[in-house]
């Protein structure tokens, strides 16, 4: 009995289902257990169930069920994935009228933001989309796009939408751990979706009523609410998403609760580079001291002999070695990436300018502390050499200073050590003791 399989390929029946046995009748060619417990086929009693079995949710249904048969566009299967009856999830489902308000977040690095409207035909590729100007603070849906469209009969613009609808699935879909059956009447306000971005939901009278990514917390925050009213002919329809989206329908099923949405959730629409350099406290930069310290100087970083120009001689070699001690990168997200934040989830803890300039005054030192030491430094490399009377090549430098690895003076060890006093000292009496040195270098 254990052995049978239901629709998910899963194991249907386990030992602890033996209590719902009632009776056991032996016929001429079997055992007929009679039970008082229903077992539905997966596709009726997970929480994809919803998306599967109504006509108000056939752009989901498509995202999730694609692959099951004919041609398989999205490569996920995810229905398999929604079908597992012994996980627990939480899935949030944008309706077919929830998914024309879905702000693209490709845009959001864009003057121009723009609003997908998806819907359903039928087609060997049934999702088609339209694409509308945007305002993200107000909610307000401008004019349909004339020449940038998403032509979902080329390769090109399916890919487009599919990249979207996978987005759209993962940032949907909560997988429920520590023991709990369901997140409905759970403590706790904030969850993290499938691809990791943070999912907050409100409740009341212990049901969840409300869903916000991060993009709607931040317009909550700041009080962007977008037009609720039919003000200057808006309609409540072209607010929604702006800061929460509604719950409209919760269905509990087998493996967990369902909840239908009238807007998709939209993932955070600000990077930490972005808030770091934008936000304003009481109309005053915030941030703006950490972030100055974040601002690697390059050219230190050559001088201080961190990339070894022998090795990487042009400056497209150099680029990927300086690349490690830089704090912001280009990686052609909406603006700058933190260059060793991968896919795991991060806290940023930044400082106020307040607490930057304590940690200067105690000696915390700052780039340009940091360049005006390398010209010190020349000073007093020409300064030892001029008195000494010694030829300046790579030998005499490396034996002098091992971190310097270029030509000339142009060079620099770690941050400070040259105006340490000990350090000065050291090269004034090897310099002394010395003498003038033969060209190459030998004692």
């Amino acid at each position: 009995m254990t052995k049978q399989r239901d629709d998910a390929q899963e194991q249907l029946f386990y030992p602890e289902d033996k209590d719902h046995i009632q009776h056991c009748l032996l016929a001429s060619n079997g055992v007929i257990y009679l039970m008082d417990k229903v077992y539905g086929p997966a596709d009726y009693t997970s929480v994809a169930a919803p998306a599967y079995t109504t006509n108000t949710n056939l752009v989901m249904n498509f995202a999730i069920y694609n692959g099951s048969t004919g041609t398989d566009y999205m490569g996920l299967n995810y229905y398999a994935y929604l079908k597992a009856l012994r996980s627990r999830f939480a899935l949030f489902l944008p309706s077919d009228e929830a998914m024309k308000y879905y702000y693209d977040p490709t845009s959001f690095k864009s003057t121009k933001k723009r609003l997908i409207k998806f819907y359903y035909e039928k087609g060997s590729f049934p999702i088609k989309c339209d694409l509308y100007t945007y305002e993200p603070t107000t909610g307000e849906i401008g004019a349909a796009y004339t020449l940038d469209k998403i032509n979902t009969t080329s390769t090109e613009g399916r890919n487009d939408v599919v990249n979207r609808l996978k987005d759209i699935l993962e940032s949907h879909t909560i997988v429920i751990t520590n023991g709990r059956d369901e997140i409905d009447t759970d403590v706790d306000t904030f969850y993290l979706a499938k691809n990791g971005s943070p999912v907050r939901v409100t409740r009341e009278n212990g049901h969840i009523v409300k869903v916000q990514g991060a993009f709607q917390i931040e317009n909550e925050k700041n009080g962007i609410e977008g037009f609720v009213g039919d003000a200057n002919g808006m309609k409540y329809a072209e607010a929604r998403g702006v800061q929460y989206n509604h719950v409209t329908e919760a269905q509990t099923m087998a493996n967990g609760v369902t909840y239908t949405l009238d807007s998709p959730i939209i993932p955070a629409s600000r990077s930490v580079y972005n808030i770091m350099t934008n936000d304003n406290q009481f109309n005053s930069p915030y941030y703006n001291a950490f972030y100055e310290l974040t601002e690697v100087n390059s050219d230190i970083l050559m001088a201080c002999g961190l990339v070894d120009t022998k090795k990487y001689t042009t400056t497209k070699l150099q680029e990927p070695q300086l690349k490690k001690y830089q704090i912001f990168v280009d990686d052609k997200g909406p603006d700058f990436n933190i260059q060793f934040f991968n896919n795991f989830n991060y806290t940023a803890v930044i400082p106020t300018n307040e607490a930057v300039e304590d940690a200067i005054a105690h000696g915390l030192p700052t780039w340009p502390e940091i360049e005006q030491d390398y010209e010190d430094m020349k000073v007093v490399m020409n300064e030892l050499i001029d008195q000494n009377e010694v030829c300046v090549n790579d030998v005499i430098l490396a034996e002098l200073l091992p971190s310097i690895q270029h030509r000339g003076v142009s060079g620099a060890p770690p941050r400070y050590a040259l105006l340490h006093p000990a350090f000065r000292a050291d090269c004034v009496a090897r310099f002394t003791k010395r003498g003038a040195l033969p060209y190459n270098g030998a004692v």
